[in-house]
């Protein structure tokens, strides 16, 4: 139990450094706020990140969003292709 506040602990201090570069990669809230959640779901998986030092995870962390980011965007522009489709 403790160990998991440990990581929630380490990965909040990143919290909004990771909204910042998400949000100013996709300039939309909603999309940055998702793509930091998968993030963060990505990274709380990860043993190896909790043994770096901070200047490490917080590259290691810029990276990740960076890829949600992309991730999230292609998603969306997927869904608006299919919906233009649909329409």
């Amino acid at each position: 139990m403790q160990a998991n506040m440990n990581k929630i602990s380490a990965l909040r201090k990143y919290e909004t450094y990771c909204y910042q570069v998400s949000y100013y990669m996709l300039e939309d809230e909603e999309m940055a706020v998702e793509a930091v959640s998968q993030a963060f779901i990505h990274l709380y998986q990860q043993e190896t990140f909790f043994s770096l030092n901070e200047e490490e995870q917080r590259s290691y962390l810029k990276h990740n969003t960076i890829q949600q980011s992309l991730d999230i965007y292609k998603k969306h522009m997927l869904q608006q292709r299919h919906n233009q489709h649909v329409s």
